[in-house]
């Protein structure tokens, strides 16, 4: 939400839910709309989903991001996944129900 609010980077609608598109040589390290792009489970029953805990990720706190991601990004846009159809209800609205005190 930030990078799509702040007024700096590239926000076009190619990179608009990547996220470090803009980092220098690294570029993008997630893909919010389709988490699997970079290994990331879109939801829990994935095959990048981890439950265990090796200790360099807590249990996948990061390797799992991707289902919030993707829900959010979905909640935003709106899209089809797994064979349902959500209506997307804005970035305004989306960071409401996510990021709400």
């Amino acid at each position: 939400m930030v990078d799509q609010t702040n007024g700096r980077g590239r926000d076009t609608s190619w990179a608009r839910w990547f996220v470090g598109e803009d980092l220098p040589k690294v570029g993008a390290v997630r893909n919010m709309m389709d988490p699997t792009l970079f290994g990331q489970p879109a939801k829990v029953g994935d095959p990048f989903y981890v439950c265990d805990d090796d200790g360099d990720d807590s249990g996948g706190v990061h390797s799992n991001s991707g289902v919030p991601n993707h829900a959010f990004a979905l909640l935003v846009d709106g899209g089809s996944y797994g064979g349902l159809t959500v209506n997307g209800i804005g970035l305004a609205k989306a960071a409401r129900i996510h990021y709400a005190p």
